[in-house]
């Protein structure tokens, strides 16, 4: 009783503190939040209550409520900085938060009694929503929680209780951090909106929010956000097109998914639609899509009309009886027509649509009418099948053939029949690739559907010639059908292309090519479950097939197998041929038909195991595999010596040294100690093929050093000079013929002794050539320097007979000018590989490589360019002039078949003067290539640098042909990403800057000798500029980026751009006092060619068209121009770039300048009055 009695005088206590309302009486109150705050107690609290007590409470709180202050003082307060009454506010925000969860308990029981005071206490809470201070987030989610659910329970009043809570639940789903759980709030009072007048201007900001959903993510990327704002198209008619227009400008931007999300809201929207809405969605929402999704363009990876092709898909997707009608309604007025515009852009674009959406066909026409309409889309198709523009005939083909997938059985088989022939021919179609390929790609397609197959296996050989297309992308195509061919398993891949073609193209082509006759081919070729003798079987059958595809294929199938299962291979191989051999009795017995005297098929199982065991060695090498790689070891050891004693030459003995390079020395020590003695035998008409896996043998096992002796004592031999002996190790029998004297020899055999002394060294150059090609050789022959620099000593001296052949000198030795080219260069070459970091410190001195690479550019300089001009001026019609200025490519090792004594006479004769010119030119090209390297390397210095700039310049000057162009257009790139502007230091050699004035000056050169070029050879100008427009053009944007990094706002008036825009200047004013040209230029190919090049690359990007007018505006205020005809120039260029794109304003700014030019001193009294003219012109077209 005393219990029940304390608990009556608390609640009475309550209820005077609320009757009250002041903050001290009302502390009980808020004490109860804190000790009842679970919905129990509340409800406790509530059912404790008589009628009359209730009564009291709700009148209470309304009072509270209806006094309280505005709660936005918090943060008036706060911006003034008097927090006094903070406490206050606090306390009147818990006041409000226990008042929500008494009424959230109140109307939560099952037959909440609501009174008129509670109705009212609800509508004050409802208008505090808006001036919560952002601090009472929680506090508004109470109050909206309350308000959702005096909605969801039907309440009196609830209409009242929408107005604010609505707006606050979309606000909320658009903040940053919202999540699902807001947006399923708001679909719980998506009825409620329906509640809004939406003509009333009081509801803009609603419509505004609505409008924001659209183009929010986590709408799009939920179902029911995606639900939600489908129902919003249901509002109200006018909101319909608002709505659409906010989806199509945030189109262009959206993500794929975000795209397919809008195609299900306006699906699902005209799925809830009907009357008026459904009337506004069908026309003003989805055939407005329709008719951009004809006419946008294609342009892009993910393209407009990609976009809105995927916002229709649900549509195209979901066919339904509702939906086919509308489709067919809707696309009537707009598929029809686009298929036969002129533009084929719209028509591609309606050849897919058309294909996405066929059959369209209403249910509601009688049968005639839908095999009409059904027959009229079959003959579109055939139509667009036909049509002129490739685009439209690929993208129809894939269409087709989607449509033939999915609608096999409900199109007759007649038009079945001229659709597949159709696409058969178009497999032909050589006026385009993508169609080939769209053919291969739709007949793939085609393929998944087993009820083609009957039809496809009878049409698919009838296109087994397009293996071997010359398209890679369309072989890719067809193999891509050959694959899923096999995995259906019904169409035996071999019945569409024979075997023999597969190889085939296994033997020539690409990596994506053979990566896919791999996969067709393995499980037949090398099946791994099957036995050893059965794998040897289809091995020996694909040599006999053809051997180089069989070369290919187990270099590639030796990566994809197991360690295990290669090496068991590699064994059963090996003991097979021993077997043949009579050196093993447990390998796998071969054929009949193989034997030794089948020396092709023994060679290609050797070749087999030497690719094998090329790939399977690195492979050994990692993990724990040493007992696998110590027992493959020990069978090649003592098979190869075996191998080698019956197969003495040709393909046999290639693959045997290859394998033997693989292992260690001391397990091949016999085959070591001939391979030296081997390769000295050679001569000068060795092929790489029998030299090249002598010298792999050689480094692998150390003996780089032999090898570069060996090549020193020939090229030593050549010169006439004896072998040195430094200490370093020759074979005996070089040894013994360098002992030999010659003094008192036959002329005859003296002259025999040479030509074989000058092939040696053309087989030496040829090996060090090779050796510096491949990683392996090289890094063992670089380890060799002192070796090196001994071989750059003995190459030196062929400068020596050089300069004495183009000279016409008496010649020193009888080598061949080929020979002395490839030597230079080989000289040239080993000197670059030789540089080291700390040589670049160094002055180019003679005792460094880069000493060397500067001294042979000196003696360049001082030999080769004066026989350059000496021969131009005597000799019109030389070599170069012959060629027509054209760029060709001289082979760097000449294996014609030109006797010495033939050269020497060439020499005497009348043609020295070409041979003359020719060595001069191509030595010019050497040392243009090699200089170019070492500054692409960074292996230069500052006077390296200028040196080759100076040699170039004076070549340029001196050179009349095309030869060169190229490499000095290279050399012209490294100097414009070199070079720095005056006042930065960016790309420093050895830190010392270059001045853009000498990259503006070697350009300049570069345009005189292009200008010659042009004037002397009209007919090769497209040749030329193709050659040279790449590194003009890396000029001019270097240049323009390192002046826009500049620090210095003043612009130069000498760079590659100045230099470009007076050479247009320059050249379009001699044209105009040649001819005279009283109206403007409507493009540039109305210029002179070389205007026509140099304008062309300043039009290809906008900063460099920017960079030219600025560079122009400049130059005419510097008054760099003497003559009215160079202004009148200026306007023809301006007025061909005004069709461009460049920035109006300046324009008018190069425009304004010459008309200020035109009225000063300077051309005042001259025959101005032209220029005038021209300058109305220009204005005019300016606008």
């Amino acid at each position: 009783m005393a219990v029940g009695t304390s608990y009556m005088t608390s609640v009475e206590t309550i209820l005077q503190a609320v009757e009250k309302g002041n903050p001290t009486n009302l502390q009980e109150f808020i004490r109860l939040e804190n000790d009842r705050t679970k919905a129990a107690n509340c409800q406790e609290f509530l059912q404790s209550l008589t009628k009359k007590q209730t009564d009291r409470l709700w009148l209470g709180l309304t009072h509270v409520c209806a006094d309280l202050p505005p709660l936005l003082q918090e943060d008036e307060e706060e911006d003034t900085g008097n927090t006094a009454d903070t406490a206050v506010v606090a306390e009147e925000l818990s006041v409000v938060h226990l008042v929500v969860c008494l009424m959230k308990c109140a109307i939560d029981q099952e037959k909440p009694n609501v009174s008129n005071a509670v109705i009212q206490l609800a509508s004050l809470l409802h208008g505090l929503l808006t001036v919560l201070p952002e601090s009472a987030e929680d506090l508004q989610d109470v109050m909206l929680q309350l308000f959702e659910l005096w909605w969801s329970r039907d309440l009196s009043g609830k209409e009242e209780l929408i107005t604010l809570t609505v707006p606050c639940l979309i606000g909320r789903t658009l903040k940053v951090d919202a999540t699902v759980s807001d947006i399923k709030r708001l679909w719980g009072l998506r009825q409620a909106l329906c509640m809004f007048d939406f003509d009333h201007e009081s509801s803009d900001s609603l419509k505004t929010l609505l409008t924001a959903c659209f183009i929010h993510p986590l709408y799009l990327a939920s179902q029911d956000g995606i639900r939600l704002l489908a129902y919003f198209f249901g509002l109200h008619p006018m909101l319909v097109d608002n709505f659409h227009l906010r989806i199509k400008e945030n189109l262009p931007g959206c993500l794929k998914d975000d795209v397919f999300s809008y195609g299900e809201v306006y699906f699902r929207a005209w799925k809830m639609a009907s009357g008026t809405y459904l009337e506004r969605i069908e026309y003003g929402c989805i055939q407005d899509l329709m008719h951009a999704a004809v006419h946008v363009s294609r342009v892009g990876k993910f393209s407009m009309a990609a976009r809105l092709r995927l916002v229709l898909s649900p549509f195209h997707q979901q066919k339904q009886a509702k939906v086919d009608e509308a489709l067919c309604r809707l696309y009537e007025p707009v598929l029809w027509r686009a298929v036969m515009v002129a533009n084929p852009h719209v028509r591609a674009n309606a050849a897919t649509l058309l294909s996405d959406a066929f059959p369209l066909q209403n249910p509601q026409a009688s049968v005639e009418e839908t095999d009409s309409l059904l027959q009229k889309q079959l003959d579109i198709l055939k139509r667009l099948l036909e049509d002129s523009c490739p685009l439209v005939r690929a993208l129809t083909v894939s269409g087709v053939c989607h449509i033939l997938q999915t609608f096999w059985e409900m199109i007759p088989s007649k038009a079945v029949e001229d659709l597949l022939e159709k696409i058969r021919s178009l497999a032909g179609d050589s006026t385009s690739g993508t169609v080939r390929v769209s053919v291969f790609s739709g007949l793939c397609c085609l393929l998944e559907k087993r009820l083609t197959h009957d039809v496809l296996e009878q049409l698919l050989p009838k296109l087994q010639c397009h293996i071997h297309d010359s398209s890679q992308a369309v072989r890719i195509a067809f193999l891509d059908l050959l694959i899923v061919a096999k995995g259906q398993g019904t169409i035996k891949f071999w019945t569409i292309v024979p075997t023999k073609h597969l190889l085939y193209r296994l033997e020539r082509d690409g990596p994506p090519v053979t990566r896919r006759v791999l996969q067709l081919l393995s499980p037949h070729l090398l099946p791994v479950n099957r036995t050893s003798e059965e794998q040897v079987d289809r091995c020996v059958a694909l040599l006999q097939e053809n051997r180089r595809a069989a070369r290919v294929f187990y270099k590639l199938i030796a990566g994809q197998m197991t360690v295990a299962s290669a090496s068991r291979f590699l064994q059963v191989v090996c003991k097979c041929v021993l077997r043949l051999l009579g050196e093993c009795d447990d390998g796998v017995e071969l054929g009949e038909d193989v034997t030794l005297d089948n020396e092709e098929t023994v060679a290609g199982l050797l070749e087999v195991m030497a690719i094998m065991w090329a790939v399977l060695s690195p492979r050994l090498q990692k993990g724990s595999r040493s007992v696998t790689n110590k027992r493959l070891i020990q069978l090649l050891s003592k098979a190869l010596p075996s191998f080698l004693d019956h197969f003495k030459s040709g393909d046999a003995r290639r693959a045997i040294l290859l394998m033997s390079s693989y292992l260690p020395l001391d397990s091949v020590k016999e085959i070591s100690d001939c391979c030296l003695d081997v390769l000295s035998d050679m001569t000068g008409d060795t092929p790489v093929g029998e030299f090249g896996p002598v010298v792999e043998c050689l480094t692998s096992w150390g003996r780089t050093q032999d090898i570069l002796d060996l090549t020193a004592s020939w090229l030593q031999m050549a010169m006439k000079g004896k072998p040195s002996n430094s200490g370093r190790r020759t074979s005996k029998r070089h040894c013994k013929k360098s002992r030999k004297g010659d003094e008192n020899m036959d002329p005859r055999r003296r002259q025999r002794d040479d030509c074989d002394d000058v092939n040696r060294a053309e087989l030496a150059i040829q090996l060090l050539t090779w050796m510096m090609k491949h990683h392996r050789s090289k890094t063992s022959a670089l380890e060799q320097r002192v070796s090196l620099i001994a071989l750059c000593d003995v190459l030196k001296p062929t400068l020596d007979e050089c300069e004495s052949r183009m000279t016409r000198q008496q010649t020193l030795t009888v080598m061949c000018n080929s020979y002395l080219v490839d030597a230079v260069t080989l000289y040239a070459k080993l000197n670059v590989h030789l540089i080291k970091s700390d040589d670049k410190e160094e002055d180019a001195s003679n005792c460094s490589p880069l000493g060397n690479i500067a001294d042979l550019v000196s003696w360049a300089a001082k030999v080769t360019l004066p026989q350059l001009s000496t021969a131009c001026q005597e000799q019109p019609e030389s070599s170069a002039v012959a060629d027509g200025g054209g760029i060709r490519k001289r082979k760097l090792f000449n294996k014609a078949s030109v006797s010495v004594a033939s050269e020497v006479s060439d020499l005497t004769s009348d043609n020295g003067g070409v041979e003359g010119y020719k060595l001069a030119e191509d030595l010019t090209e050497v040392v243009l290539v090699i200089g170019t390297e070492v500054i692409t390397l960074g292996l230069d210095t500052h006077k390296f640098h200028e040196l080759m700039t100076d040699f170039a310049s004076q070549a340029m000057l001196t050179y009349s042909g095309g030869h060169l162009m190229p490499h000095m257009c290279k050399l012209l790139y490294q100097l414009s990403q070199r070079a720095s502007p005056e006042d930065e230091r960016s790309l420093p050699v050895n830190g010392e800057t270059l001045s853009y004035d000498t990259v503006a000056v070697f350009l300049q050169n570069l345009l005189k000798l292009i200008a010659r070029e042009i004037s002397e050879h009209r007919d090769n100008i497209l040749k030329i500029f193709s050659a040279v427009k790449p590194a003009v053009l890396e000029c001019l944007v270097a240049s323009h980026r390192y002046h826009m990094t500049s620090a210095s706002p003043s612009l130069p008036s000498l760079t590659p751009m100045a230099t470009v825009m007076m050479a247009v200047v320059v050249d379009i004013s001699q044209t105009l006092m040649e001819e005279t040209m009283e109206q403007l230029p409507e493009s540039i190919e109305d210029f002179p060619p070389l205007s026509v090049f140099l304008v062309s690359a300043v039009d290809h990007m906008m900063r460099l068209r920017e960079f030219f007018l600025m560079q122009l505006v400049h130059a005419i205020w510097e008054e760099a121009f003497p003559t009215v005809t160079h202004l009148i120039a200026i306007l023809h260029i301006l007025a061909v770039l005004s069709s461009g794109q460049p920035t109006r304003s300046r324009l008018l700014e190069a425009a304004e300048a010459v008309g200020c030019q035109l009225e000063t001193e300077k051309f005042r009294g001259r025959s101005s009055d032209q220029a005038v003219q021209v300058l109305k012109l220009l204005k005019t077209r300016l606008g």
